[in-house]
């Protein structure tokens, strides 16, 4: 029944008609926390989550060729995270706890319509890590959040908010606005 739930759910959601361009998203990683595979049907790439152990040598060896699934995936609903004891099975996978610390120093984090994501077990222990790695760096994480989700003051250590806007729509066109030579698809749903 959960796997169905999961396909009548997240696997029925659908890009909307538009704007479809995978120039969007250059040849770098690209994570996500969503459980569809809209990123894929947008860009092409493979689906990799964290319970692809023997695979994520070769996302950080060509990360261009997935999208990875730090929650999981609909279709492989032993990677879906969800809360409690999930986060403890995700901890204990240590190649995806340590995923994000080798692309910080070639990439930079923007992390787009977080909010309260940075709760997360995942992000707390990179954040921390983070700080203590690049303490002395110009280097920051960027979180675009909705206006209501801004913390006061916006620049918050190693964290810099951006403001793309007071509602979920309004993503798209601030990141088309951030990546003028590219297009961004916009999806079905907020999440």
């Amino acid at each position: 029944e959960y796997k169905a739930w999961l396909q009548r759910t997240v696997g029925s959601l659908d890009l909307k008609p538009g704007v479809l361009a995978p120039s969007f998203v250059s040849d770098g990683p690209l994570l996500t926390t969503n459980y569809d595979l809209l990123l894929e049907d947008l860009t092409g790439r493979q689906s990799l989550t964290w319970t692809d152990g023997d695979k994520i040598e070769e996302f950080h060896s060509s990360p261009g060729a997935f999208v990875f699934h730090l929650h999981g995936h609909y279709k492989s609903p032993a990677s879906v995270i969800f809360g409690g004891i999930d986060y403890g099975r995700l901890q204990s996978a240590k190649e995806s706890v340590r995923l994000l610390e080798p692309l910080s120093h070639s990439y930079t984090y923007l992390l787009a319509g977080f909010g309260a994501g940075l709760d997360d077990p995942n992000f707390t222990s990179f954040l921390s890590w983070f700080r203590d790695n690049f303490e002395n760096w110009t280097k920051r994480v960027y979180l675009a959040v909705r206006d209501c989700d801004i913390p006061s003051p916006a620049l918050q250590g190693k964290l810099a908010y951006l403001s793309y806007g007071e509602k979920y729509e309004e993503l798209a066109p601030f990141l088309t606005h951030l990546f003028p030579d590219r297009q961004v698809a916009e999806t079905s749903g907020a999440r």
